[in-house]
């Protein structure tokens, strides 16, 4: 990895880095005072975020995330019976396109083959948990990352029992900051039904913004739903930090 330090030009201030895994990015941070102390701790924060991104993205291959309540880890062979329990609960899947499982047996071959794939990309739903007592109550994630774009979606999957409790906003935020700050991320976003009001709630309390309303977006059942189409950049995030 090789990081080249920042340069001044005019009112802006920019860092590139460049790793194997990241051909360059250019990050360009408006500092207005330049011997502001709020806009050099914004610009240093950034900075030392980056550095810290680029080297984590290169030998990225589990997922791990603790909050003051929760733990998220990568599944593993002795998860299943969490795994189908949450993939048949129907009221799970009430707002998503995933249709639950059925037999076991279905819900084996697919696990089986989620485990297998969790060797070449890191980036999934994994097992959440309570820290306190190790209770298994879904699960969340980044679901996919694009790294010419510099952009991912998380999402999340919690069981019934630990509804309103606090939990999807907590994780949510979570993987918001994991994003940003070891990822490098430029821009998280995240997609909710429009009738799955809970979602957008939590996705709102996250920090996201809603863009815009994708009409007609989805299809369950023969029939169309819109769904809400949130992000949350790296400018708003950070700009938390001063």
């Amino acid at each position: 990895m090789q990081i080249y330090l920042p340069y001044f030009e005019g009112n802006f201030t920019s860092i590139i880095v460049q790793s194997p895994l990241m051909t360059y990015h250019l990050y360009l941070v408006e500092i207005k005072a330049l011997g502001n102390k709020a806009g050099h701790d914004r610009l240093m924060l950034k900075f030392l975020y980056i550095c810290k991104a680029a080297q984590s993205k290169e030998g990225r291959t589990h997922m791990n995330i603790e909050t003051s309540r929760l733990i998220l880890k990568d599944y593993t062979n002795n998860d299943f019976k969490y795994y189908w329990q949450l993939k048949s609960t129907e009221k799970v899947w009430e707002y998503s396109t995933f249709s639950p499982y059925k037999n076991e047996q279905e819900a084996s071959v697919n696990f089986n083959k989620m485990l297998t794939s969790l060797r070449d990309n890191p980036y999934h739903f994994a097992a959440l948990w309570t820290k306190e007592d190790g209770h298994f109550i879904g699960e969340a994630g980044i679901l996919s990352l694009n790294q010419y774009t510099n952009r991912c979606v998380v999402g999340y999957n919690l069981l019934p029992g630990y509804w309103n409790l606090g939990y999807a906003t907590e994780i949510t935020k979570a993987l918001v900051s994991y994003a940003f700050e070891d990822i490098g991320i430029e821009r998280v976003e995240a997609l909710a039904m429009s009738l799955n009001i809970a979602s957008c709630k939590v996705l709102e309390k996250s920090g996201f913004t809603l863009e815009g309303i994708l009409r007609h977006f989805t299809k369950i059942k023969d029939k169309y739903y819109d769904v809400c189409y949130y992000s949350i950049i790296s400018s708003d995030f950070f700009i938390d930090f001063i």
